[in-house]
Formats: structure tokens, C-alpha cells, sequence
């Protein structure tokens, strides 16, 4: 019963790093697709569009880049998609309440479409979600430099 715990784990901690890896991958591949822009500031993060926030049991859609541009934040989920593409001057960003023991911050377009996004590491024995309040900072920094 023990040698089954035990490989219970095993395979466990192994999951966890090739997930790991493979989202330290995609993100590369997005920074590196991007090396030409010129990008003020990029963190890899989750995407949960309001349909999935708090309503479900995996906390995110996607797994991308989120990045600021001049005036625009984007959001891009893979090297060959699109990016969503927010206004920051137009467009609400809120810090919302801890979900999950993450901060998570929400972008609403002028159309009213609410999108959510979180940037965490994981611990030992907590979650490190400070990069989303940094990116939260910088954000509401270049909304107040463009005001």
C-alpha cells in the first residue's frame, strides 16, 4: 500500500514538471515570436473568460501572454493566434477579489465584454500570484500617463 502512495506521487511530481515545461515552452515561443515588437512589458499568464470566472471548476481557458504595447494590452494565447486586444484609456481594469487564493485582475472592453487574467508560480505549499499585481501596477501606470 505504501509502494503505491509512493508511486502515486511520483507520477504526480512528473506530470507536474512536463505541464510546467511545456507552459514555460508556449510562452517562449510567444516572447520569441514577439522579439521584434517592441513589447514594454510581458508575464506569462491564464486567461478564464467570464463564462468559466468563479463558475467552474478549472480556473482558466487559456495559457499565453499578456503584454502592454504603447497604449494597448494584449493577451495571446499561442505564437500563431491573434492576441486579444484591449484600449487601456478605454477600457476598465479592476483588481478583483482573490479567487482561489489568486489574485486575478479583469479587463471590460467598451463593449462591456469581461475578460480575466491571473499570473502565478507554484509553491510548495502556496501560490505565488504577486506578478499579477505587478502587471496590475503597470497598467494602471500607463492608463495615468495617458490621462
Amino acid at each position: 500500500m505504501l509502494g503505491g502512495a509512493i508511486l502515486g506521487a511520483l507520477i504526480g511530481l512528473i506530470v507536474v514538471f512536463i505541464m510546467n515545461g511545456q507552459r514555460q515552452s508556449a510562452f517562449k515561443k510567444i516572447k520569441n515570436a514577439l522579439a521584434n515588437e517592441k513589447i514594454d512589458y510581458i508575464v506569462p499568464a491564464y486567461h478564464a473568460a467570464a463564462s468559466r470566472f468563479k463558475k467552474s471548476l478549472k480556473i482558466y481557458d487559456s495559457y499565453g501572454a499578456l503584454y502592454i504595447k504603447g497604449n494597448k494590452l494584449y493577451y495571446q494565447s499561442n505564437s500563431s493566434s491573434m492576441p486579444m486586444e484591449f484600449d487601456i484609456q478605454q477600457s476598465d481594469v479592476v483588481l478583483e477579489p482573490k479567487w482561489r487564493k489568486l489574485n486575478w485582475l479583469s479587463v471590460a472592453s467598451v463593449v462591456g465584454d469581461k475578460e480575466y487574467f491571473t499570473s502565478y508560480k507554484m509553491g510548495g505549499f502556496a501560490n505565488d500570484s504577486s506578478a499579477t499585481l505587478e502587471a496590475y501596477e503597470k497598467i494602471k501606470k500607463v492608463k495615468s500617463q495617458q490621462a
